[in-house]
Protein backbone atom coordinates (compact mmCIF):
# COMPACT_ATOMS: atom_id res chain seq x y z
CA UNK A 1 0.00 0.00 0.00
CA UNK A 2 1.06 3.70 -0.93
CA UNK A 3 2.27 5.83 2.27
CA UNK A 4 2.33 9.19 0.52
CA UNK A 5 -1.12 10.31 -0.42
CA UNK A 6 -1.16 12.18 -4.02
CA UNK A 7 -3.13 15.69 -4.78
CA UNK A 8 -5.45 13.09 -7.17
CA UNK A 9 -6.48 11.10 -4.07
CA UNK A 10 -7.31 13.87 -2.54
CA UNK A 11 -9.59 15.44 -4.91
CA UNK A 12 -11.10 12.26 -5.14
CA UNK A 13 -12.27 11.66 -1.37
CA UNK A 14 -13.38 15.49 -1.21
CA UNK A 15 -15.41 15.24 -4.30
CA UNK A 16 -16.65 12.01 -3.36
CA UNK A 17 -17.31 12.50 0.30
CA UNK A 18 -17.98 15.90 0.60
CA UNK A 19 -18.31 18.23 -2.62
CA UNK A 20 -20.61 16.26 -4.32
CA UNK A 21 -23.38 16.15 -1.56
CA UNK A 22 -23.21 19.75 -1.77
CA UNK A 23 -24.44 20.35 -5.26
CA UNK A 24 -20.87 18.97 -7.03
CA UNK A 25 -18.89 22.79 -7.17
CA UNK A 26 -16.72 23.79 -5.22
CA UNK A 27 -14.43 27.17 -5.70
CA UNK A 28 -10.86 26.95 -6.84
CA UNK A 29 -9.91 28.99 -3.14
CA UNK A 30 -11.81 26.49 -1.21
CA UNK A 31 -10.04 23.65 -3.36
CA UNK A 32 -6.68 24.69 -3.12
CA UNK A 33 -6.81 25.68 0.48
CA UNK A 34 -8.58 22.84 1.61
CA UNK A 35 -5.82 20.52 -0.16
CA UNK A 36 -3.06 23.07 0.75
CA UNK A 37 -4.14 22.21 4.66
CA UNK A 38 -3.83 18.60 3.82
CA UNK A 39 -0.09 18.55 3.07
CA UNK A 40 -0.57 19.14 -1.26
CA UNK A 41 1.23 22.07 -2.74
CA UNK A 42 -0.55 24.50 -5.54
CA UNK A 43 1.44 22.90 -7.87
CA UNK A 44 0.16 19.47 -7.33
CA UNK A 45 -3.28 20.98 -7.03
CA UNK A 46 -3.29 22.56 -10.46
CA UNK A 47 -1.59 19.45 -11.83
CA UNK A 48 -4.12 17.00 -10.67
CA UNK A 49 -6.86 19.27 -11.27
CA UNK A 50 -5.68 19.08 -14.99
CA UNK A 51 -5.58 15.83 -16.11
CA UNK A 52 -9.28 14.96 -14.15
CA UNK A 53 -10.50 17.94 -16.49
CA UNK A 54 -8.63 16.20 -19.89
CA UNK A 55 -10.46 12.85 -18.64
CA UNK A 56 -13.55 14.82 -18.22
CA UNK A 57 -14.56 14.05 -15.04
CA UNK A 58 -14.66 17.74 -13.89
CA UNK A 59 -14.74 21.13 -15.85
CA UNK A 60 -14.38 25.06 -15.17
CA UNK A 61 -17.48 27.16 -13.81
CA UNK A 62 -17.79 30.34 -12.64
CA UNK A 63 -20.59 30.96 -9.83
CA UNK A 64 -21.81 34.49 -8.90
CA UNK A 65 -17.89 35.75 -10.19
CA UNK A 66 -16.56 32.90 -8.26
CA UNK A 67 -13.67 30.33 -10.44
CA UNK A 68 -14.60 27.28 -9.89
CA UNK A 69 -14.97 23.41 -10.87
CA UNK A 70 -17.82 21.53 -10.90
CA UNK A 71 -18.29 17.58 -11.70
CA UNK A 72 -19.54 16.54 -15.03
CA UNK A 73 -22.40 13.69 -16.42
CA UNK A 74 -19.17 11.44 -16.82
CA UNK A 75 -18.18 12.75 -13.44
CA UNK A 76 -21.29 11.87 -11.75
CA UNK A 77 -21.45 8.01 -13.23
CA UNK A 78 -17.69 7.73 -12.23
CA UNK A 79 -18.28 8.88 -8.43
CA UNK A 80 -21.80 6.90 -8.55
CA UNK A 81 -19.82 3.99 -9.52
CA UNK A 82 -17.21 4.53 -6.49
CA UNK A 83 -19.87 4.64 -3.86
CA UNK A 84 -21.07 1.36 -4.84
CA UNK A 85 -17.40 0.53 -4.69
CA UNK A 86 -16.32 2.16 -1.59
CA UNK A 87 -19.72 2.75 0.43
CA UNK A 88 -22.34 -0.01 0.03
CA UNK A 89 -21.29 -3.56 1.22
CA UNK A 90 -21.36 -6.38 -1.51
CA UNK A 91 -21.84 -10.29 -1.48
CA UNK A 92 -20.18 -11.81 -4.15
CA UNK A 93 -22.71 -14.10 -6.03
CA UNK A 94 -20.28 -16.43 -6.62
CA UNK A 95 -20.34 -15.39 -10.61
CA UNK A 96 -17.47 -13.83 -12.50
CA UNK A 97 -16.85 -11.54 -15.44
CA UNK A 98 -14.49 -12.22 -17.82
CA UNK A 99 -13.09 -10.18 -20.40
CA UNK A 100 -11.49 -11.70 -23.05
CA UNK A 101 -9.38 -9.48 -25.79
CA UNK A 102 -7.15 -9.95 -28.85
CA UNK A 103 -5.18 -6.57 -29.84
CA UNK A 104 -2.75 -7.33 -33.00
CA UNK A 105 1.09 -5.80 -32.10
CA UNK A 106 0.69 -3.29 -34.28
CA UNK A 107 -2.12 -2.01 -31.25
CA UNK A 108 0.17 -2.75 -28.44
CA UNK A 109 -0.99 0.28 -27.04
CA UNK A 110 -4.37 -0.40 -27.22
CA UNK A 111 -3.56 -3.77 -25.29
CA UNK A 112 -1.99 -1.64 -22.70
CA UNK A 113 -5.00 0.59 -22.06
CA UNK A 114 -7.43 -2.40 -22.00
CA UNK A 115 -5.46 -4.03 -19.42
CA UNK A 116 -4.90 -0.88 -17.94
CA UNK A 117 -8.30 0.28 -17.99
CA UNK A 118 -9.41 -3.28 -16.33
CA UNK A 119 -6.40 -3.81 -13.85
CA UNK A 120 -7.61 -0.73 -12.50
CA UNK A 121 -10.83 -1.54 -11.42
CA UNK A 122 -9.36 -4.70 -9.41
CA UNK A 123 -9.59 -7.45 -12.39
CA UNK A 124 -6.74 -9.83 -12.35
CA UNK A 125 -5.20 -10.98 -15.07
CA UNK A 126 -5.58 -14.91 -15.75
CA UNK A 127 -3.48 -15.37 -19.00
CA UNK A 128 -2.75 -13.12 -21.54
CA UNK A 129 -5.63 -12.14 -23.34
CA UNK A 130 -8.11 -13.14 -20.46
CA UNK A 131 -9.27 -11.39 -17.18
CA UNK A 132 -11.57 -11.52 -14.66
CA UNK A 133 -13.40 -10.42 -11.96
CA UNK A 134 -16.58 -10.96 -9.82
CA UNK A 135 -20.00 -10.16 -11.66
CA UNK A 136 -20.62 -7.93 -10.00
CA UNK A 137 -18.12 -5.48 -11.73
CA UNK A 138 -19.74 -5.59 -14.91
CA UNK A 139 -21.74 -2.92 -15.37
CA UNK A 140 -18.52 -0.57 -14.29
CA UNK A 141 -16.22 -2.39 -16.82
CA UNK A 142 -18.44 -1.57 -19.75
CA UNK A 143 -19.05 1.96 -18.77
CA UNK A 144 -15.01 2.19 -18.12
CA UNK A 145 -14.55 0.81 -21.68
CA UNK A 146 -16.86 2.57 -23.51
CA UNK A 147 -15.97 5.57 -22.14
CA UNK A 148 -12.34 5.15 -23.15
CA UNK A 149 -13.58 4.17 -26.52
CA UNK A 150 -11.81 0.78 -25.87
CA UNK A 151 -15.40 -1.27 -25.57
CA UNK A 152 -14.90 -2.53 -29.68
CA UNK A 153 -11.34 -4.60 -28.72
CA UNK A 154 -13.35 -6.63 -25.70
CA UNK A 155 -15.87 -9.23 -24.56
CA UNK A 156 -17.13 -9.31 -21.48
CA UNK A 157 -18.85 -12.79 -20.52
CA UNK A 158 -20.81 -13.40 -17.28
CA UNK A 159 -19.84 -17.17 -15.83
CA UNK A 160 -20.57 -19.62 -13.28
CA UNK A 161 -17.03 -21.53 -11.93
CA UNK A 162 -17.08 -25.03 -13.09
CA UNK A 163 -16.81 -28.06 -11.87
CA UNK A 164 -12.97 -28.60 -12.44
CA UNK A 165 -10.44 -27.05 -10.84
CA UNK A 166 -10.15 -25.17 -7.56
CA UNK A 167 -11.52 -21.01 -6.71
CA UNK A 168 -8.80 -20.64 -4.13
CA UNK A 169 -6.35 -21.55 -6.28
CA UNK A 170 -7.56 -19.68 -9.05
CA UNK A 171 -7.64 -16.44 -6.91
CA UNK A 172 -4.67 -17.21 -4.86
CA UNK A 173 -2.53 -16.84 -8.72
CA UNK A 174 -4.71 -14.35 -10.30
CA UNK A 175 -4.70 -11.65 -7.49
CA UNK A 176 -1.96 -10.78 -5.07
CA UNK A 177 -3.52 -12.03 -1.98
CA UNK A 178 -0.36 -11.33 0.35
CA UNK A 179 -0.76 -7.45 -0.43
CA UNK A 180 -4.43 -7.19 0.05
CA UNK A 181 -4.33 -8.95 3.30
CA UNK A 182 -1.61 -6.28 4.52
CA UNK A 183 -3.05 -3.65 3.42
CA UNK A 184 -6.70 -4.66 5.50
CA UNK A 185 -4.42 -5.82 8.43
CA UNK A 186 -2.61 -2.18 8.39
CA UNK A 187 -6.54 -0.67 7.83
CA UNK A 188 -7.69 -2.35 10.70
CA UNK A 189 -5.16 -1.16 12.60
CA UNK A 190 -4.98 2.50 11.80
CA UNK A 191 -9.17 2.71 11.76
CA UNK A 192 -9.43 1.14 15.22
CA UNK A 193 -6.78 3.85 16.74
CA UNK A 194 -8.50 6.52 15.33
CA UNK A 195 -11.50 5.84 16.36
CA UNK A 196 -10.35 5.18 19.73
CA UNK A 197 -9.29 9.15 19.37
CA UNK A 198 -12.41 10.36 17.94
CA UNK A 199 -13.13 12.88 20.35
CA UNK A 200 -10.30 15.34 19.21
CA UNK A 201 -11.24 18.71 17.49
CA UNK A 202 -13.14 18.51 14.41
CA UNK A 203 -9.70 18.96 12.15
CA UNK A 204 -8.16 16.63 13.23
CA UNK A 205 -11.08 13.99 12.75
CA UNK A 206 -11.50 15.30 9.37
CA UNK A 207 -7.82 14.20 8.91
CA UNK A 208 -8.26 10.85 10.46
CA UNK A 209 -11.48 10.92 8.04
CA UNK A 210 -9.79 11.78 4.52
CA UNK A 211 -6.74 9.65 5.43
CA UNK A 212 -9.35 6.17 6.07
CA UNK A 213 -11.14 6.74 3.31
CA UNK A 214 -8.82 7.06 0.67
CA UNK A 215 -6.87 4.25 2.23
CA UNK A 216 -10.51 2.29 2.13
CA UNK A 217 -11.13 3.56 -1.20
CA UNK A 218 -7.50 2.61 -2.60
CA UNK A 219 -8.23 -1.20 -1.00
CA UNK A 220 -11.37 -1.15 -2.72
CA UNK A 221 -10.12 -0.79 -6.39
CA UNK A 222 -7.41 -3.55 -5.28
CA UNK A 223 -9.86 -6.23 -4.48
CA UNK A 224 -12.90 -6.39 -6.67
CA UNK A 225 -14.97 -7.92 -4.34
CA UNK A 226 -13.38 -11.29 -3.87
CA UNK A 227 -15.04 -13.83 -2.01
CA UNK A 228 -14.02 -14.35 1.83
CA UNK A 229 -14.01 -18.07 1.41
CA UNK A 230 -11.56 -18.12 -1.60
CA UNK A 231 -9.38 -15.93 0.35
CA UNK A 232 -7.74 -18.33 2.77
CA UNK A 233 -8.54 -18.63 6.53
CA UNK A 234 -8.81 -15.29 9.06
CA UNK A 235 -9.03 -13.14 5.36
CA UNK A 236 -8.71 -9.71 7.30
CA UNK A 237 -11.50 -7.53 4.58
CA UNK A 238 -14.91 -8.72 6.66
CA UNK A 239 -13.25 -6.91 10.21
CA UNK A 240 -11.93 -4.27 7.81
CA UNK A 241 -15.37 -4.31 6.08
CA UNK A 242 -16.91 -3.41 9.67
CA UNK A 243 -14.70 -0.87 10.64
CA UNK A 244 -14.91 1.26 7.57
CA UNK A 245 -18.81 1.18 8.12
CA UNK A 246 -18.06 2.42 11.90
CA UNK A 247 -15.39 4.73 10.32
CA UNK A 248 -18.29 6.68 8.28
CA UNK A 249 -21.06 6.85 11.04
CA UNK A 250 -18.76 7.84 13.76
CA UNK A 251 -16.44 10.18 12.12
CA UNK A 252 -18.11 11.80 9.21
CA UNK A 253 -20.26 14.07 11.41
CA UNK A 254 -16.92 16.09 12.58
CA UNK A 255 -15.62 15.47 9.45
CA UNK A 256 -18.50 16.92 7.78
CA UNK A 257 -18.60 20.25 10.61
CA UNK A 258 -14.81 20.93 10.01
CA UNK A 259 -15.27 20.88 6.12
CA UNK A 260 -18.50 23.13 6.01
CA UNK A 261 -17.13 25.54 8.70
CA UNK A 262 -13.43 25.74 6.48
CA UNK A 263 -15.80 26.29 2.99
CA UNK A 264 -17.73 28.53 4.76
CA UNK A 265 -15.04 30.56 5.87
CA UNK A 266 -13.14 30.90 2.64
CA UNK A 267 -16.54 31.75 0.88
CA UNK A 268 -17.23 34.91 3.14
CA UNK A 269 -13.84 36.15 2.47
CA UNK A 270 -13.96 35.40 -1.65
CA UNK A 271 -17.24 37.74 -1.48
CA UNK A 272 -16.34 40.43 0.52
Amino acid sequence: MRTMVSARDWILVLFGRFIRARGGWVSVRQLVEMLDALGSDAASTRTAVSRMKRSGFIAAETRDTLAGYRLTEDGEVFFADGDRRVVERSVPDGRWVLASFSVPESQRKVRYQIRTRLTDLGFGQESAGLLLAPAGLTAEAERTLRRAQLDSWVSLWVADFGSLGDISEVVSRTWDLDRLGSGYALYVSNASDALERSHGDDADVFVQYMRLNNAWRELRYLDPGLPADACGDRWPQPRAADLAEEVERRLRPAADRHYDAVTAGLRTMETT
